[in-house]
């Protein structure tokens, strides 16, 4: 008889990426072995069929407390107030899911952190230190989308999250050819690029 079961977070973030399963071997089928030695047997090997579909990764709430403190911290940096709690609305308690990244090996996954959505729209607003990140954390992913399995194209990500939802087309409001989010951080921020704490 096969067994198939379902663990939570059954891998961490930032596990070896050199042990990363291969598409086709995620969903693993244990012998469960019903002789009296069974109860001497190890238990049957799990697989995360969550964690397969890149919706279930361990997180801390280090790593959580964090990314709520740069959300807060990219909100104020908003300086339009109709802009500000438009944004504000479609915030989310952080969650950490997996994506493909089309731009490395087959297989390859990154793990981002949901931080905005709008289901009406069919449209998340991410954060990521892999892939454009570091350089362009804040993206946008379209899960309408069939063909959601992604992280995305280049174009999907930022320099900031008021730029991820100016561009999702999430913000229906007027935007300006000076918007301080078109600046690279260096540029508005100084040469060190880094924003200031919320």
């Amino acid at each position: 008889m096969f067994v198939v079961s379902i663990q939570r977070g059954a891998r961490p973030v930032g596990a070896d990426r050199s042990r990363r399963l291969a598409s086709n071997e995620w969903l693993r089928l244990t012998n469960a072995r019903s002789s009296p030695a069974a109860s001497l047997a190890p238990a049957p090997r799990v697989c995360s069929i969550a964690w397969a579909l890149g919706v279930n990764t361990v997180q801390s709430m280090g790593d959580l407390e964090r990314v709520k403190a740069l959300v807060a911290r990219e909100l104020a940096l908003v300086a339009d107030p109709a802009r500000r709690e438009a944004l504000r609305a479609i915030l989310v308690e952080p969650r950490l899911e997996e994506q493909e990244w089309d731009y490395g090996a087959p297989g390859e996954r990154y793990p981002y952190w949901v931080v905005a959505e709008a289901p009406a729209r069919g449209t998340v607003l991410g954060y990521c230190e892999q892939g454009f990140g570091p350089e362009f954390p804040w993206g946008f992913l379209f899960t309408d989308d069939p063909d959601f399995t992604s992280l995305g194209m280049d174009s999907q990500w930022n320099w900031y999250l008021e730029e991820a939802f100016v561009r999702s087309g999430l913000w229906s409001g007027q935007t300006s050819v000076d918007e301080p989010w078109k600046l690279p951080p260096a540029e508005r921020f100084g040469a060190a690029g880094s924003r200031p704490d919320a």
